[in-house]
């Protein structure tokens, strides 16, 4: 029977390398009778995703699950018989309900997939990218900026697909088939799949390290806002100036106490998650942290953002020089 997988995500769990994978393989897998299209340019399906209305919005929801059917069917018939796969994480943050019924109008065996990761790290990854792309500069301890209550979302998902459709999986490297992500998800999709035969794209959304996200902080709060773009040559010249300060900041900014209740709050709801939704793979749904001791944010001064900043112009102006000559 021809399949549909919908991956919803989450956001921060590799949904940008799996799309860029899936993008850059699209005339492959199509070959081995796997349909990626219909994204209107994007490497994912935000096209689709941005006709579901989030679920606190007041808008005619039967009307915008017509559209979303109309754009479902519009890739099942691009499909013709091939296996079909839909990417975008937008899906998740908004009436999950109304995607599932719309895809379960259109598509005869659907099933999800979905990423989990473990809170704390999620949280910390996500005001990473707010910070590079989105002008916060507020501390990463007065809002979350995400949704972490994973299980209401899988019970909702569980609604509209029986549980053997419903593929949970953890993005942690120990859990991961072979330790890799692209490994993981194909190996949910078609197991046969020779992985090595696969175009690996450029890696995308690296993370400010710990001493950059504080630069893109202090930019943010002075009204620079034309960083992003030069977020891995940031963190490079971060990297070179001030090496006891550039390691990863996810797992070590938010303050211990901070992360110490968030743990404590979705312990219960994680073992639920782990012994309904993941059959019995792990002990643990996610690996537990380090000994929490204390956080690692790195501080800067006026003059280290003064000095960083010349670095990156200097450098910025080397490369502008090499590609004229």
């Amino acid at each position: 029977m021809k399949r549909c997988f919908l991956h919803l995500g989450l956001h921060k769990t590799g949904t940008s390398a799996i799309q860029r994978s899936l993008f850059a393989n699209k005339s492959y897998l199509k070959q081995k009778g796997i349909y990626y299209g219909q994204t209107a340019g994007f490497e994912a399906h935000h096209n689709i995703a941005v006709l579901v209305p989030k679920a606190a919005e007041d808008t005619d929801f039967h009307a915008a699950e017509r559209r979303l059917v109309d754009g479902f069917q519009a890739i099942n018939d691009a499909a013709q018989d091939d296996d079909i796969i839909i990417s975008s994480e937008m899906f998740l943050e908004r009436n999950v309900g109304l995607v599932l019924n719309a895809a379960n109008n259109v598509f005869p065996c659907l099933e999800v997939i979905i990423y989990l990761r473990r809170q704390d790290l999620l949280i910390e990854s996500v005001y990473n990218q707010m910070v590079k792309q989105n002008g916060v500069h507020e501390a990463v301890n007065q809002g979350e900026y995400y949704f972490i209550d994973f299980l209401a979302r899988l019970n909702e998902i569980a609604r509209f697909v029986p549980l053997d459709r419903l593929h949970t999986r953890v993005y942690e490297r120990e859990k991961l088939i072979n330790g890799d992500l692209i490994d993981d998800f194909f190996a949910i999709i078609k197991p046969s799949l020779n992985i090595g035969e696969l175009v690996s794209p450029s890696r995308v959304n690296e993370s400010l390290n710990l001493m950059a996200i504080e630069v893109f902080r202090h930019a943010n709060k002075i009204g620079v806002t034309s960083l992003a773009p030069m977020a891995d040559l940031v963190n490079t010249v971060v990297a070179d100036l001030y090496p006891d300060r550039s390691q990863s900041m996810i797992g070590c900014y938010l303050a211990p106490k901070r992360r110490v209740a968030l743990l404590d709050e979705v312990r219960a709801a994680n073992a639920d998650i782990l012994a309904n939704y993941c059959g019995a793979r792990w002990s643990t749904l996610f690996s537990p942290p380090e000994e929490i001791l204390e956080s690692k944010r790195a501080d800067i001064s006026g003059a280290d953002f003064g000095r960083i900043m010349a670095h990156v112009t200097a450098r910025l102006y080397k490369i502008g020089s090499e590609v004229k000559g």
